[in-house]
């Protein structure tokens, strides 16, 4: 590292390249809970969409707005940048395509694990990029570890205003 010196600003780079590069592994598993919900919502048995049950309908309802939910918060982390909401975001969309390509697989039942369904190779897609990407816990062990530790979170760093209610109440000495 001789003759090489060190330039100001060149380690925040990283943080913020971490937080786009999960945005995109988030927003990619967002796709994949769409088109999980989008597949078992088209499956036909008996010449009927199974989808057209009472209690699939409530099942694909409740992934439908999981997904979605999970859609905004990607949103929200590609506006912001913020590495804090992106780590946020990894879990929420991790959670809802693990959820929504589960119940796919089950609403495929047995046909789900054959070579003709693509409810597999969604499940399977989904559940590699969890494991590229870490687990819930330690997903949230991360954004709640510097919280808990008494280190400010980076909008708090980047001079972002907090509304007074939400402001954590003053200790008593």
């Amino acid at each position: 590292m001789r003759g090489r010196a060190a330039r100001p600003g060149r380690g925040r780079a990283l943080p913020w390249t971490l937080a786009a590069v999960r945005t995109l592994f988030a927003a990619e598993l967002v796709g994949l809970a769409q088109e999980s919900v989008a597949c078992a919502k088209e499956r036909h048995q008996f010449g009927r969409p199974v989808g057209s049950c009472q209690a699939v309908k409530h099942t694909l309802a409740d992934r439908h707005a999981q997904a979605d939910a999970a859609r905004l918060l990607v949103y929200w982390a590609a506006a912001t940048g913020d590495p804090d909401v992106a780590r946020l975001t990894v879990q929420a969309a991790g959670d809802a395509a693990d959820a929504a390509s589960a119940d796919n697989l089950q609403t495929h039942g047995g046909m789900g694990f054959t070579w003709e369904a693509s409810a597999r190779v969604l499940l399977k897609r989904v559940r590699a990029r969890r494991a590229l990407l870490g687990t819930s816990a330690r997903q949230l062990d991360a954004i709640v570890g510097p919280l808990l530790d008494g280190r400010a979170p980076a909008a708090d760093r980047a001079g972002v205003r907090r509304c007074p209610s939400t402001a954590a109440p003053a200790r008593p000495a």
